[in-house]
Formats: C-alpha cells, sequence, structure tokens
C-alpha cells in the first residue's frame, strides 16, 4: 500500500504565511513521520521503500540552530565555522534507520529514496554579465582574469558561455549557497549511492534523463562476508562494463568521431531508454545490453536511428521467448544467467543478426 506524510502549511483557522523556522520544523517532522511508519511495517515483516521528495526544510533547521547557537555565543558567522562531523550526525539520523533484519525478526526491510536538488537554480538563459557583477570575494582573481579576457574579445558573458567555463552565475556563488552545497556533498557521502538526474537530457526526450557518469552505488563494496550486487548478476554477465562504456558515451556525445563510435552511442540511448510508467522485464533489458554490446545493432542505429533499434530489439525479445523460453524465464525468475543459457543466447542472437545482414545485402 502506500502511504503519504506530508506538511500541513494551511491548516483551519491558521494564517496561510508560514515563518521559515515553522516551515522547516513541520518538513522535518512529516519526513521523521514517514520514517516511522516505514520502521512499523518491516517490524510486521513487510518490505518498505521511504521516499523523502524534500529536504530543504532539514538544510534550513540545521542552519537556523547553528546561527541561534553560534549567536549566542558571540555572534559567530555559521558558514565559515559550521562542524562537519555534527552535520554528518544530523543528517545520519535519518540514514542510519534503515536496514534489512534477519529471520529470526521477521526479515522485514526499509530502504529510503532522497531527493535534492545539487546546485542552485540557473539564472535565466538570456541573461548578460558585466565584469562588475563578478566583483565579490567569492569570486577569484583567476576567474576575473579569464572573463576579463573573453570581454576583450567582446564575448558576451551569458549563461552559456559561463555554463561551459564552469564558472557560477553572479549571486549563486554566495556563503549560504557554498554551505549548501557542504549539506548536499554529506548526505551524498552518508548514502549507498546517487543518482543524477540531468536537466538537459531531459529537455531532449531521454527518459529517464540519468547521468552515468555522476552517478555510482557503493552497494556490495567493502560489505565484509555478505556481499551485496547493486544491479542482477545476468546484466553483470553480458554487460559488465555498461556504466563505464554508456558514461563514456554520453560524454564524448558532442564530440564522437567515427561512424562506428557514433551508431554504438545510438544504440546504446535507445536500448535505455525507458517511458515513464513502462515495465520492462529483467530478461529484456538483458537481452537488449547483450545485442547492444556484441555490436549487433550498429548497422541498424546507422539505418534507422534510435526508433528502428527499439523496434529491433522489440522484435528479437519476442524471438527469444519463442526459440528460447527456459533462458529468459531462467533469467526473469533467478536474475541470472547460466553458461548454457548464454550460449543458447549467443546461438539465437548471432543467427538472427546473420540473416537480418544477408536480407539486406541482397
Amino acid at each position: 500500500y502506500l502511504s503519504i506524510v506530508r506538511p500541513n502549511y494551511k491548516e483551519e483557522g491558521e494564517n496561510n504565511e508560514v515563518s521559515e523556522k515553522e516551515w522547516a520544523a513541520r518538513q522535518v517532522v512529516a519526513a521523521s513521520t514517514a520514517v516511522a511508519i516505514g520502521e512499523k511495517i518491516r517490524a510486521e515483516g513487510g518490505d518498505v521503500l521511504v521516499i523523502i521528495d524534500d529536504l530543504s526544510g532539514h538544510q534550513t533547521l540545521w542552519r537556523l540552530v547553528c546561527e541561534n547557537l553560534l549567536e549566542a555565543a558571540g555572534g559567530l558567522n555559521i558558514f565559515q565555522g559550521a562542524d562537519d562531523s555534527a552535520m554528518r550526525q544530523y543528517f545520519s539520523s535519518l540514514f542510519q534507520r534503515v536496514g534489512k533484519f534477519n529471520r529470526e525478526k521477521g526479515s522485514g526491510s526499509m530502504s529510503m529514496l532522497m531527493v535534492l536538488e545539487t546546485r542552485p537554480p540557473p539564472s535565466s538563459e538570456g541573461q548578460e554579465y558585466s565584469l562588475d557583477d563578478f566583483d565579490s570575494e567569492m569570486v577569484g582573481e583567476t576567474t576575473r582574469n579569464r572573463l576579463k579576457l573573453l570581454a576583450d574579445k567582446g564575448i558576451k558573458l551569458t549563461q552559456e558561455v559561463l555554463t561551459k567555463l564552469e564558472i557560477p552565475p553572479p549571486g549563486t556563488r554566495t556563503v549560504e549557497t557554498l554551505a549548501w552545497i557542504q549539506d548536499t556533498d554529506s548526505m551524498i557521502s552518508l548514502s549507498d549511492g546517487h543518482i543524477f538526474l540531468d536537466a538537459k537530457a531531459y529537455a531532449t526526450g531521454r527518459r529517464p534523463a540519468i547521468d552515468p557518469s555522476n552517478s555510482l552505488t557503493r552497494v556490495g563494496i567493502g560489505s565484509g562476508v555478505v556481499q551485496g550486487q547493486s544491479f542482477a548478476p545476468a546484466i553483470m554477465k553480458v554487460a559488465p562494463r555498461v556504466r563505464l562504456d554508456i558514461a563514456q558515451i554520453i560524454q564524448d556525445k558532442d564530440q564522437v568521431s567515427g561512424e562506428q563510435q557514433s551508431n554504438r552511442m545510438k544504440a546504446w540511448l535507445a536500448v535505455m531508454h525507458q517511458a515513464p510508467g513502462e515495465v520492462r522485464p529483467l530478461s529484456q533489458q538483458t537481452i537488449s545490453l547483450y545485442a547492444v554490446g556484441q555490436g549487433h545493432l550498429d548497422a541498424i542505429a546507422s539505418e534507422l536511428g534510435e526508433e528502428g533499434v527499439l523496434a529491433e530489439i522489440e522484435k528479437f525479445y519476442q524471438l527469444c521467448k519463442e526459440e528460447i523460453p527456459g533462458v529468459v524465464e531462467e533469467i526473469d525468475s533467478t536474475q541470472d544467467l547460466s553458461g548454457e543459457g548464454l550460449v543458447e543466447l549467443a546461438r539465437v542472437m548471432n543467427g538472427h543478426f546473420e540473416k537480418r545482414s544477408e536480407a539486406v545485402v541482397l
């Protein structure tokens, strides 16, 4: 079942204007309530996922409490004197409550997914800046010299130019922003992994809009005797370098040289595309990744583009369900692929795409 817990900012008879302190406190209470509900489900032997889609309340509450304490102690600047270890302990009060019980305690589990922005909202795309806009103690001399060289050459200092140079727009590199970034880094370091979603990739239509270059998992790393796995063994066997390959392709997307690399890029992006709400069996994911990794879809990507790749993969997957149903069932039921199953899959795959190549040549 689904339980949604959210702070109520507009109670009957209450002024709709809620102070920053109360807004932050209500968000923290809502998150703690959701986790408490999850702990009860876990204690009863259930498996629960807690999603916290806004952590700004925790960040604001941390800042307000520290500001008040330090002001009482002499008016020190929280952003220059924040204790990172204390901050990590504060945020870990949520993370440390996740986990799985052993069989004696019912085998229940609770996982947590937190959603947060990783950078301040960007300035308007059409805005232009002058050198005076960067006259701040938070902007280094080297950065100002780079900007002056551009201005001397007649290059406009726009949002697009600043993004390419990885220079934050004026007003975003403040002490408050740096502290907020520190909060974000602390929460990331406490987790078992993180997924970065890219706004530009989303705008181009990629779903999900994941940035694999900056996403990672720590599941199975340093876990001692019990080794966890970040993804299914079947995928590990057919595409052991899938994350690195895709990350490299996306990173070099604007600098792709060579037709083969360009076609492989199209094939990878096509099989990774998954529309919202679409349920894709593990067997289909495994077979798709294997076909791309073996280079069988490069020519199709060249001829028909990403849509052609998706159509061909769907056709081949249906063929596998007809000719090797045992292999498809093995992947879906065990999340693994035996050596014999891999041989069978390779046999059907090679035969199918060889016939297709011969048909194209004829």
